[in-house]
């Protein structure tokens, strides 16, 4: 269908349409990285987690589907720590407010 469409157009317009083309079908890019990032980097700090020892940090956002198509729900942010095997697991809010900390395997939250 894509080539369809280029066909149509004229000549000198292919270059444009494939760039057109090229952006609508990409993914949303993010600006500054993972939804929520800089909100679980800054609850990590309170809890007096050393930036040091974050290994990683994934954002997945939870979605729900409806009869009328789909929306995000919120997230849920998996924080990976060097000092422990497992997670600290963070459950956002769709404005990214923390819900909810707890730990997955080794890895346990710190007392406030």
């Amino acid at each position: 269908m894509i080539q369809g469409v280029i066909c149509w157009a004229r000549p000198a317009m292919a270059p444009a349409l494939a760039i057109v083309l090229a952006a609508l079908l990409a993914p949303p890019a993010l600006a500054d990285g993972d939804p929520c990032e800089a909100e679980v980097r800054e609850h990590l700090a309170r809890m007096n987690i050393d930036p040091g020892d974050v290994r990683s940090i994934s954002v997945a956002a939870r979605v729900r589907s409806r009869r009328g198509g789909s929306s995000v729900s919120g997230y849920d942010a998996w924080v990976s720590l060097g000092s422990c095997r497992g997670s600290i697991v963070m459950r956002l809010g769709r404005q990214c407010r923390i819900e909810d900390v707890y730990g997955k395997g080794d890895c346990k939250v710190p007392e406030q």
